[in-house]
Parts: structure tokens; sequence; C-alpha cells
């Protein structure tokens, strides 16, 4: 799992900091209305006359006004010489200034039992924190996990190995606290508490595919991407320790996807998959959130095309195919 994560993020990792460029065209009428099609004849000449020479710029200028959009006007002219239309022309640069949501950094969670607040006047603080947060959620997660694999008679092997992601975790939530609390972040106490009792193996299962197979695995690739890219030497190094862990963690839950899906009958299997690949869709929805800009290079996170491109390669490898 750790030598394919690597291989991703190798490949992503020439995206950072890339800028992607798109081009758009509208048509608007000579008060800069969008329009549909071009409006000819003797009234447009008319209005255009009476207009004396068009102002275009200002023109496109309209459309676009008040809307969340970086569009700048690159050119502009009559549509139609004889018409009342004028076309648009737009350039769209979108730098990588966006930071997938804190949801999609790092951590499993499980029912009942959510990641505690996270405080601080700084950005980047309040970030790590935030990580922090997520780090310390995956502890009764993974608790759970060891228990109800128990419980449900699993391999010896996969009990040890959630038992051990356990005690990973607690190392993880201290260091990424101590990092937060050095740039004046702060962490509270994880929320409410994972529901005690044995869940159905189908439960286990779907939760385990949403978030073990798909976040666990997301969680290391960034971890390893930001083992290269952080700014603070510190946060490479505790991020090179995390991949590595969570490269196990996922492979984790990949083993238990495999057992479980040995166990349960059509239906449940068939529930399991939709319940990934439904997951898998939502973190990509997920890159579309955002930090501020400084704080996504001092993190070293993927962002923009090489978020993206991480996530096709996951996708294509593991998740569509599950």
């Amino acid at each position: 799992m750790g030598t394919m994560l690597a291989r991703f993020v190798a490949m992503a990792l020439p995206l950072a900091g890339c800028c992607e460029t798109t081009h758009h065209t509208a048509l608007v009428d000579l008060e800069g209305r969008p329009i549909t099609e071009p409006v000819g004849g003797d009234a447009g000449t008319s209005d255009a006359a009476a207009a004396g020479a068009l102002d275009c710029q200002a023109l496109c200028l309209q459309p676009i006004i008040g809307r969340c959009l970086s569009w700048e006007i690159e050119s502009c002219e009559r549509a139609d010489p004889a018409g009342g239309a004028v076309t648009c022309r737009y350039v769209d640069t979108q730098c990588p200034d966006i930071l997938p949501l804190p949801r999609t950094v790092c951590g499993r969670r499980t029912h009942g039992a959510g990641p505690a607040t996270a405080l601080g006047d700084d950005a980047l603080g309040r970030a790590l924190a935030h990580m922090a947060a997520l780090e310390a959620a995956s502890i009764p997660a993974f608790a759970r996990l060891a228990r109800e694999l128990a419980a449900h008679h699993a391999p010896l092997s996969l009990i040890r190995a959630a038992e051990r992601a356990r005690r990973d975790e607690v190392r993880h939530a201290a260091t990424m606290r101590g990092l937060a609390q050095a740039r004046g972040g702060s962490v509270g106490r994880v929320t409410g508490r994972a529901v005690r009792g044995v869940r159905p193996l189908a439960e286990l299962a779907i939760e385990n595919a949403r978030e073990g197979c798909v976040r666990e695995t997301w969680g290391a690739a960034v971890a390893r991407f930001q083992a290269a890219g952080a700014a603070d030497p510190a946060l490479r190094r505790a991020m090179g320790v995390s991949a590595r862990d969570e490269a196990r963690h996922a492979a984790l839950a990949w083993r238990v996807h495999r057992w479980a899906l040995s166990r349960l009958d059509e239906p449940a299997r068939r529930e399991c998959a939709r319940a990934l690949r439904d997951e898998a869709a939502s973190l990509r929805r997920e890159l579309d959130g955002c930090f501020d800009d400084a704080t996504a290079r001092a993190l070293g996170v993927p962002t923009g095309a090489a978020a993206r491109a991480l996530a096709s390669a996951i996708d294509g490898a593991l998740w569509g195919r599950a």
C-alpha cells in the first residue's frame, strides 16, 4: 500500500503550484445583459449608432459583476457589425489557493464520536489543531474496530493490527497537538463517545469501507504528500512518520474489507460497494473546499490539480475497482 501511494504522490507532486487556465465566451446586448443569439436588423444598428463607439469592456463587465468568479476580460468585439450584440471573451486562471476541507486531511471516525473543536488566532495553528483533533477521534474508532472484530471472530492478525493502529493514533494526536500549540492552536476533547456493544458485521463493514478504505487511504496519501511539501521541517518529519503508519492503517482497512465481504451475503456486499463509491465521490467533492493559500502552502497539502490527480489515481487503482 505504501509503495503504491508513494508512486501516486510522486505523479501528483509536479502539479502542486500549477495554475489552470480556461476560456469562456458570452454574448451580451448593448446594455450588458447576456443573450443567447445575436440581435440583428435595423433596430440594433440604430441602437449602436445612438450609443456611439461601443465601450465593450464595460458591457462585458456587467455579467460578472457581483459574482464569485475570477474571470478577466480577454477581448471583446461586435458579434455582428450590423447587430446589437457584443462577443465577450474571458480568461479564468485558477491557481491552487484551495486546501481540501479539514475532513479530507486524515482520520478515521466512528458513529457517536466526533473530532474536538480546534481553536487559535493563527490560521496554521487552527489547521494543525484540527488535524490533531482528527487524529484523536481515530483513537476510539480503532478501539471499537478491534473490539468488534474480536466479537465477530475475525483473524487475530486483524484484531492486533487494529489495536496497534489505536496506539499509533495516540502518538499522532500528541505530535500534532504539540505542533499546533507551537503556533497558538489548541484542541478540546473528542466530542461524544463511541457506542458500546457490537454492531452487525454488515454495519461494521460499511463504516470500514467509508472510513477505512476511502478516508484512511486518502489520509495516507495526503500525509505522504505533506512529508514532501510541508514548509516546516518539524511538520515534514511528523508527516513522514504518519504517512508510514497511515499506509499500514489503509492496508488494514482493505484487509478487513476483504474479510468482511467473505462473510456477508450478496445484498450486504452490494451495500458495502455502494457505500465505498459514495464516500469516494463525497471526498472528491470536498476537494473544492478552501483555506487561505498561505495555510495550504505551509501544510504542504495537495491542492487544485494535484489533489484531483491524486484522487483520480487512487480511484483508478482502488476505489473504482472495489
